[in-house]
């Protein structure tokens, strides 16, 4: 069983891939990604933002309810798991749409 294996073995199975299936809030599914869990949650992030275009500060990824922090390190937070389900949340950009010269000005000048 797993909970009996050495420090040793458990260290060498996190550096296997583990298979990472990123769902909507929906539940519908945005991808499927072999990931090393050695990396922080920040380069899923990276990697989803290149998959479907969410910029990295405006996702969210959740793993068992739980945030994952950019600098969280994925074989923290999967544990003795080989594969799991993370939703990602996606947040609306802080601006949204064009801005002219005269908002640019606006903001610019006091």
């Amino acid at each position: 069983s797993a909970r009996f294996e050495s420090p040793v073995a458990r260290a060498r199975a996190m550096a296997e891939p583990a298979v990472v299936w990123v769902v909507d809030l929906m539940g519908s599914q945005v991808a499927q990604l072999v990931v090393n869990p050695r990396k922080p949650a920040l380069s899923l992030k990276l990697q989803l933002a290149g998959i479907e275009g969410t910029a990295v500060s405006n996702q969210t990824l959740l793993l068992d309810g739980q945030t994952l922090y950019d600098d969280t390190p994925l074989a923290s937070a999967l544990g003795d798991r080989t594969s799991a389900s993370i939703v990602l949340v996606r947040r609306a950009p802080m601006l949204t749409g064009a801005l002219s010269a005269e908002d640019l000005r606006r903001l610019l000048l006091p």
